[in-house]
């Protein structure tokens, strides 16, 4: 290989030389878990590894004139390993090294392949030739080497200045590794964000290094861990006036200062297992948090703000994640344990400040003051929680009655005399700013659906002229994922009463022809769901679920049977994944446009230049979501069928909308044609 290929340059081979294998190994084993990280002008702090011989969270590393110390020198053998170099020492000094050459070589780490060109083949393209391997950045071995596509993504991405980087890759493209690579090649320490535990799971399953932080409630307590999940770290009573916690410290605890290290309650240093993990995450390169989590913590905690990149995996629900996030919502039970009446009208503003003064704020501090106004020890379990409820309901109360006047919000409560009222910013990337990207120096967000750059940009509040947009096409073959556009029915809320009968009918004639499939039917409302698992000939064959509560437990059920069942379902375009014989058809009986019964949704279609833009692609990424829960991986197969007219519609207007890699596989067909 020539010396257009080499990786490491002549100082830091000249460095490793010096010390034995063992402890090079080490120094190379912590790099690739967490890089140092820099707390002062010459001090890095590094996490601590039981099976790497630490007996400590973490170590500082000083350099005092020409001379490294760690702190691990003033314990014992200390002495010894001063004279032959810590792997502490020379993992900092092998960091430094290789951030200067990265940065002398325009910003790339070590383990880039320089490329010196490839042959030309007859048809005059040029033979692929690496630029980069996924072992020699540190990545874990099961990533042999990086795909055309990867590659692709990697280099338009780094060879981007944007502050904001839009991914729209498909299942299959590996966006996991893309995230991770970046973080490699770029040497910046970056926060990834997805949108559910079992995601997190499965990013850390395949990047050990990276360190995982999910929220409080998950983790148990310091001295209770027995009581778990009853009793939970969220639970915690530390406050700023007494930072003891019932849970986890001593029961006999004096408080503080008597129950202090250097200042700080030993809760936080010993005992707390969510505060243990918190620190490990925020010494790490890579952390791993869900973005609901992660929008808590850079607002309230301040822990994970300021990162060099933050990663915004399934970046299509963002603008949900905010709503979720700004909202108001009262729930029937805390309505009726307050005792509240309603605002005296529903879609006036001012009765709704006049609401939150004269009634609701009053009565969540009034119970507030109850729970809080007694021993530390002595609230029970179901107070603590509902303690926790009220303060963050006390926060919504309190930013409700600031923003309502500055912009548009929207009642969104369907029933005003049990709840629950919700209470909805018509336009919410106007708070994008303030609650997410002043937290973060770049973005990286990636989706199978962007759809439209321009229309998440508008969404969320980020200047267009400062995102970079990269797509990349599908690694399925398009045989494998057919799409039928079967027009059978027109549904439309107003035409329904004539129309569900013919969709039923369509959709039999369909699970005649897939009676040993198994199938999955998105219906898109409750009420669309009871009527087809009431009315269709293959009723005996259906799952169904018609509450929230009973999602989960439908999905199981059709997973575990070994039965052909068709799954009708209102909401099942996310979060479920239905690879091989778990699913071979799905059917698409309703286009998902939202309901305009949402007041939010109707101000915001109607109040905005580009509501109809918004209100658009919201119901083609939804399609394109619905229609991959099928094919999981490069073998995998499933037929989609689309039965709604409207879809037509939808095609001819905004059909270059669509994903390139979805189009080339739809087929149009007549209605008796499946």
């Amino acid at each position: 290989m020539s010396d257009d290929w080499t990786t490491e340059n002549a100082a830091v081979a000249r460095i490793v030389a010096r010390f034995r294998p063992s402890i090079v190994e080490r120094a190379e084993k912590r790099l690739t878990r967490a890089e140092p990280v820099q707390t002062g002008k010459h001090e890095w702090t590094l996490p601590g590894f039981s099976d790497l011989g630490d007996s400590r969270e973490e170590y500082q590393v000083r350099l005092a004139g020409r001379h490294y110390r760690c702190d691990c020198y003033e314990r014992m053998w200390g002495g010894t390993r001063e004279k032959c170099i810590c792997s502490h020492v020379l993992a900092v000094v092998l960091f430094r090294k290789r951030k200067l050459r990265s940065a002398a070589s325009g910003g790339l780490a070590p383990g880039v392949l320089k490329r010196s060109g490839g042959t030309s083949t007859s048809n005059g393209e040029t033979d692929h030739v690496p630029r980069w391997l996924p072992a020699k950045l540190g990545l874990p071995s099961k990533f042999s080497r990086f795909r055309r596509v990867q590659e692709d993504a990697l280099e338009q991405i780094l060879a981007s200045d944007k502050r904001w980087i839009f991914l729209q890759a498909p299942t299959g493209t590996g966006k996991s590794l893309i995230a991770a690579a970046v973080q490699r090649l770029t040497t910046n320490r970056m926060v990834y964000c997805c949108t559910t535990k079992s995601l997190q799971a499965q990013f850390t399953g395949d990047f050990p290094y990276a360190v995982e932080l999910k929220g409080r409630q998950n983790y148990r307590t310091g001295y209770f861990p027995h009581l778990f999940p009853d009793v939970h770290a969220g639970l915690c009573t530390k406050s700023k006036q007494d930072p003891r916690c019932r849970w986890c410290c001593p029961p006999n605890c004096s408080g503080y200062p008597e129950c202090a290290i250097e200042g700080k309650c030993v809760t936080d240093e010993r005992n707390c297992p969510y505060e243990q993990q918190k620190r490990r995450a925020l010494a790490a390169n890579l952390a791993v948090l869900n973005t609901a989590m992660f929008l808590n913590e850079a607002n309230y905690a301040g822990g994970f703000s300021g990162w060099p990149w933050v990663c915004l995996d399934e970046a299509d629900t963002l603008e949900h994640e905010l709503m979720n996030f700004v909202e108001l919502t009262i729930s029937p039970r805390l309505i009726q344990r307050l005792g509240l009446e309603p605002p005296r009208y529903k879609t006036k503003e001012e009765a709704w400040v006049e609401w939150v003064d004269r009634l609701a704020l009053p009565a969540v501090e009034e119970r507030i003051h109850l729970l809080t106004d007694r021993e530390w020890h002595a609230a029970s379990i179901a107070e603590l929680k509902e303690l926790n409820d009220l303060k963050r309901i006390k926060q919504r109360l309190a930013f409700f009655r600031r923003e309502v006047g500055q912009t548009m919000w929207a009642n969104c409560s369907e029933d005003m005399q049990n709840g629950p009222w919700v209470f909805r910013p018509v336009f919410v990337g106007r708070y994008a700013d303030r609650a997410l990207w002043r937290h973060g120096e770049r973005f990286l967000l990636m989706s199978a659906t962007i759809i439209s750059k321009e229309q998440m940009c508008r969404n969320l509040g980020i200047p267009a002229d400062q995102a970079d947009y990269v797509e990349l096409p599908s690694t399925f073959p398009k045989e494998n994922r057919p799409i039928y556009y079967l027009p059978a029915a027109n549904m439309t809320e107003k035409t329904k009463v004539e129309e569900w009968p013919r969709v039923v009918a369509a959709l039999d004639r369909v699970l005649d022809e897939h009676s040993k499939d198994k199938v999955l039917v998105h219906a898109v409302s409750y009420a669309l769901t009871r009527y087809v698992c009431a009315n269709s000939r293959h009723r005996q064959r259906m799952v169904m679920y018609d509450t929230a509560a009973r999602r989960e437990e439908a999905i199981e059920a059709f997973k575990a049977s070994s039965r052909s069942l068709v799954m009708v379902a209102p909401s099942l375009e996310r979060g479920v994944d239905l690879p091989d014989d778990l699913c071979r058809v799905i059917i698409i009986i309703k286009v998902p446009f939202r309901s305009l019964g949402d007041e939010q949704v109707r101000k915001r279609l109607y109040s905005a230049s580009d509501g109809q833009s918004w209100y658009t692609v919201d119901a083609i990424r939804t399609l394109v979501q619905m229609s991959g829960r099928g094919v999981r991986h490069e073998k995998d197969w499933a037929v989609t069928y689309i039965l709604d007219t409207q879809f037509g519609r939808l095609l001819k207007t905004w059909r270059h909308t669509f994903p390139k890699w979805w189009r080339e596989a739809l087929e149009v067909r007549a209605p008796d044609q499946v």
